[in-house]
């Protein structure tokens, strides 16, 4: 299998990984910040975390995760793969293979990576 395949699988699974670990979080920040000020129905994190799993079940916690789960999961897979991708590039101007990449080559990786990303997510 190419490297580049493995590298934006990599990238897919990192994404899924984060939206399925942050997606809890997400959905009781939302609900602590859409609760009526003046008659709140949560007292905190803790309340709300509490409530939810024990009046709904703990898969509402990943409520709307679908989306999220297509859209970040690709999003960070181009953002590696375009990543690593461009560093395999820049290797061939070092002085020895064996030197790690300089700086400037890991940085101008990452730009251009975020531009790649940003340019195939924005319209999305």
């Amino acid at each position: 299998m190419d490297q580049s395949v493995k590298d934006f699988f990599a990238g897919l699974c990192s994404g899924w990984a984060q939206v399925l670990i942050m997606q809890p979080f997400d959905i009781i920040k939302i609900r602590l910040q859409t609760q009526d000020l003046a008659n709140p129905r949560y007292s905190g994190i803790g309340d709300c975390f509490k409530k939810i799993v024990a009046e709904e079940g703990p898969l509402a916690l990943y409520k709307g995760t679908l989306s999220p789960l297509i859209g970040c999961g690709f999003q960070v897979s181009i953002q590696f793969g375009l990543n690593e991708r461009v560093k395999r590039y820049f290797s061939q101007f070092k002085e020895r293979p064996t030197d790690p990449l300089p700086m400037k080559f890991v940085g101008a990786s990452g730009i251009i990576a975020g531009i790649g990303c940003a340019i195939v997510s924005t319209p999305v």
